[in-house]
């Protein structure tokens, strides 16, 4: 009777180390295939622009480098004439900083020079590389400069995707860019872009919530049986 209450207590240490071990690794984020992360370099402007019925932030001739992929190892591939557009939601209101509603779109184009020998040939993916739209958008100042944080629904062009052998199509991305309002006699707000990034998350395939249920009832079952054994 001893050894068979010594094995129950081991085996529901067991239990607990297991469940430990689930609850603790499973709510770790897991991303389903690479991330895509588009430096921005200095270049291109952002201006206030005002309507008869809305508001938005414009952003034209905004200069991108090279693209950043790779879960785990990252591989860098340079783009050629690589250029960012975008118009914000409408202008929803002010508090900390301006807020834009949902909407708007983005387009980033260029020459994915896969052959690194800087001249957008046969091989290479020239055109839209990835377009979409804004779910919010923020201009704030942070420690004396003006940025615009905004979060994003992104759309790969297919070949793009091919090309660097991704699953996914669409997915949520993040874009950040560090301003300098431009002073002078210029009508409006007018700012130039400093530096930033758009990078771009695929979506978790499996929430973590059906690993921990099934975690779960799989430890209550041998919880179940270990008793029986005492």
């Amino acid at each position: 009777m001893p050894l068979v209450r010594k094995l129950a207590w081991d085996a529901r240490k067991g239990i607990r180390v297991v469940i430990f071990s689930v609850v603790f690794f499973g709510t770790l984020p897991t991303w389903a295939g690479s991330i895509i992360d588009l430096p921005i370099r200095r270049g291109g402007t952002v201006s206030y622009q005002a309507g008869s019925h809305h508001h938005v932030l414009r952003g034209t001739g905004i200069d991108l480098g090279r693209l950043v992929f790779g879960n785990g190892i990252s591989s860098v591939i340079p783009i050629l004439m690589g250029r960012l557009a975008f118009t914000t939601g409408v202008f929803t209101g002010s508090n900390a900083g301006w807020s834009m509603g949902p909407g708007g779109s983005f387009s980033v184009s260029g020459c994915v020079d896969v052959n690194h020998d800087h001249h957008c040939d046969k091989g290479d993916f020239r055109g839209q590389l990835m377009t979409g739209s804004f779910l919010t958008s923020e201009l704030v100042n942070e420690n004396g400069k003006e940025v615009l944080e905004a979060q994003l629904v992104v759309h790969l062009a297919p070949q793009l995707a091919a090309l660097l052998d991704l699953s996914h199509l669409s997915s949520k991305g993040e874009l950040e860019l560090v301003l300098l309002r431009v002073k002078g006699n210029c009508p409006g707000l007018r700012y130039t872009v400093q530096r930033g990034f758009l990078e771009d998350f695929p979506t978790v395939p499996e929430p973590a919530s059906i690993v921990l249920l099934g975690a779960s009832l799989a430890a209550l079952g041998a919880t179940r049986v270990v008793r029986s054994l005492m």
